[in-house]
């Protein structure tokens, strides 16, 4: 049986459980993989927490369909009919998404608003071939920051609520700081985010996005025509969406693998020297070593030795494997911003990043104080206070989540708790 972290202390191998949802997450399923898959089940599979885990990392078809294939007779029957349930609940909710998408994406086409979907039943649709084996809780959608303002007004009108309703979505400056905008869809049904920036500018800033509107090209969604980002900026929008989140769920890991192999012709050089350009270089090879190295993809050698000479980036990338192994060991703030850092190439974009986290106001900033255009300038005061605060309350939470975890050995069951399928 292949084994991950093979170097790695006996202390800091994954368990059992995500062994086999990495397993089952790999993009080929052939005969050696099905054999890894049900030697992993024989040892011992704590089925409880294997899919909530799976659930957590957004897996759950991954985890239903590697079972499926590899090993029906092994796996326990109420695990395999549960699972099975979780499937066809969230492709029918996929399909019921996905219409709504495309029902906004004609909304916003009849009032003269261009808008690329991305993620989502996009990424399915076009990188996995099947609706149903993606699991996504959301629609995004890219639209240019002009329209940001009618959008929105746009949206309200149909009973979309605004996460942040008191904040002026036209002024300039909330449009220079954030990157998207949250609605509710009708009735709290689904969440829509529309963006006309793939991540605030606070986290990169030299970004770009009329090149990416000049590049983009044409998909089918459902049997519908509709603009999708290139191959090359949908893997460096990936990347930047994970390191965001640093890679705190294995199927952002799972798309990078999917857009990298689905896409013929994928320009490698031009991607490292567009990364490189808007400073997300590392952010880039961190995502390609995580699909290498967590799924085992196959990428062309010169662009794993290209990935593999940049040392911070190899470090980066088993931190994020470490982290899946011992989750909430650390505080995640301070955390977050120490690894944010590390992932930038460029002094500047370190001290600029380091800056904006302190001193950047965000919507939640605006929308806590209503000051008047002359007195701005006391956001940039407020906003360190609040974060140190945050930063304290969510230090003292996670000690305290980390104690009940050590308490409670095995993870809740997520259809029990009403969690799968929403």
């Amino acid at each position: 049986m292949s084994t991950f972290f093979h170097k790695a202390p006996q202390a800091l191998r994954p368990s059992a459980e995500m062994n086999l949802l990495r397993l089952c997450a790999r993009l080929g399923l052939g005969q050696g993989v099905k054999q890894d898959i049900r030697d992993q089940v024989e040892t011992g599979i704590n089925w409880v927490s294997a899919r909530a885990l799976a659930h957590h990392h957004r897996l759950l078809p991954s985890l239903y369909r590697g079972l499926m294939s590899a090993c029906p007779e092994e796996a326990p029957f109420e695990v395999l009919a549960a699972l099975r349930r979780d499937y066809q609940a969230n492709a029918a909710r996929n399909l019921l998404l996905t219409q709504e998408l495309l029902k906004i994406l004609d909304f916003f086409e009849s009032h003269g608003i261009q808008a690329i979907p991305f993620k989502g039943p996009a990424l399915a649709e076009q990188y996995y071939g099947d609706l149903a084996l993606r699991q996504f809780d959301d629609l995004d959608v890219l639209i240019r920051q002009g329209d940001v303002p009618k959008a929105r007004d746009l949206l309200m009108r149909q009973e979309f609520e605004p996460e942040f309703a008191s904040v002026r979505v036209g002024d300039p400056r909330v449009l220079w700081e954030e990157g998207e905008y949250r609605f509710f869809g009708p009735e709290g049904r689904y969440l829509l985010e529309v963006h006309w920036q793939a991540v605030p500018r606070t986290f990169l800033a030299d970004l770009k996005y009329e090149p990416m509107w000049e590049r983009h090209i044409n998909a089918e969604l459902r049997g519908r025509r509709v603009w999708s980002l290139s191959p090359e900026d949908t893997l460096l929008c990936l990347a930047l969406h994970g390191m965001h989140h640093l890679w705190d769920r294995l199927a952002w890991i799972q798309d990078v693998v999917r857009a990298a192999r689905a896409a013929r012709g994928m320009d490698w050089e031009g991607l490292f020297d567009w990364a490189r350009q808007i400073g997300a270089l590392r952010m880039v090879e961190v995502a390609l070593l995580l699909g290498h190295r967590t799924l085992h993809d196959r990428l062309p050698e010169s662009v794993v030795e290209q990935c593999e000479r940049d040392r911070s980036a190899t470090a980066l990338a088993r931190q994020m494997e470490a982290s899946w192994v011992q989750p909430g060991s650390s505080d995640r703030r301070p955390a977050m911003l120490k690894q944010h850092t590390r992932a930038r190439e460029r002094w500047q974009d370190k001290k600029n990043y380091v800056l904006g986290q302190f001193f950047a106001p965000s919507f939640k900033d605006w929308s806590k104080h209503r000051l008047p255009g002359r007195l701005s300038f006391l956001y940039r005061v407020f906003r360190p206070l609040r974060q140190m605060r945050e930063w304290f309350q969510g230090s003292r939470c996670e000690k305290a989540q980390a104690g009940v975890m050590i308490a409670q050995p095995t993870l809740p069951d997520p259809v029990a708790h009403g969690e799968v399928g929403q």
